[in-house]
C-alpha cells in the first residue's frame, strides 16, 4: 500500500500531471487535485495498492508536489526525469 500526498500549496497549476494520469484533475482554483482522495489540512491524500501514474507524475512535477510513502509512512525517492512544459489539455 502505498499514500499519495498532493501538496497543493505547492501546485502552480501546471497541468502537467492531469495530462498523463487519468487520476488527477485541475480543480476550481486552477490547481491540481487527486480525483476521490481526502483533503487534510489544504493536501490531497489517497492511499493506492499500486504507484501506477502517481509515480510518474511524481517524476515530471516540477514543483515536486507529490510525495509518495510507504506501509511505513517512509517518502520513498523519486528520480526526476524530466517536465512537460505547456501542456495541451484535451
Amino acid at each position: 500500500m502505498y499514500d499519495i500526498v498532493l501538496k497543493r500549496n505547492e501546485c502552480t497549476g501546471c497541468k502537467a500531471c492531469v495530462k498523463i494520469c487519468d487520476k488527477m484533475k485541475i480543480d476550481v482554483d486552477n490547481k491540481s487535485t487527486i480525483i476521490d482522495s481526502d483533503r487534510f489540512d489544504g493536501d490531497d491524500e489517497c492511499s493506492v495498492f499500486e504507484m501506477g501514474c502517481f509515480n510518474t507524475v511524481a517524476t515530471i512535477c516540477p514543483n515536486n508536489c507529490i510525495h509518495i510513502y510507504d506501509d511505513n509512512g517512509v517518502e520513498i525517492e523519486i528520480e526526476k526525469r524530466g517536465f512537460i512544459e505547456n501542456p495541451k489539455l484535451e
